[in-house]
């Protein structure tokens, strides 16, 4: 998605297609439903500064705080 937001900014007038080899958007930040009721959510859920600004910005932008 980082990458699909970049060149969307480098290239505003560009089709961007991204796809997923899954059949539900998410990657590392799905949910795993169990039949039990019980969901489990795996992957990476916090995000840390990366100490470059053009990074950090773009992770903001995809995933506001709040």
């Amino acid at each position: 998605m980082m990458c699909a937001l970049k060149l969307r900014k480098i290239h505003p007038n560009k089709p961007i297609v991204v796809f997923d080899k899954s059949a539900q958007v998410g990657g590392m930040y799905g949910s795993v439903n169990y039949k039990e009721g019980h969901i489990f959510d795996h992957g990476m859920h916090v995000i840390y500064e990366s100490c470059n600004a053009e990074i950090d910005d773009l992770y903001r932008e995809i995933m506001p705080i709040g």
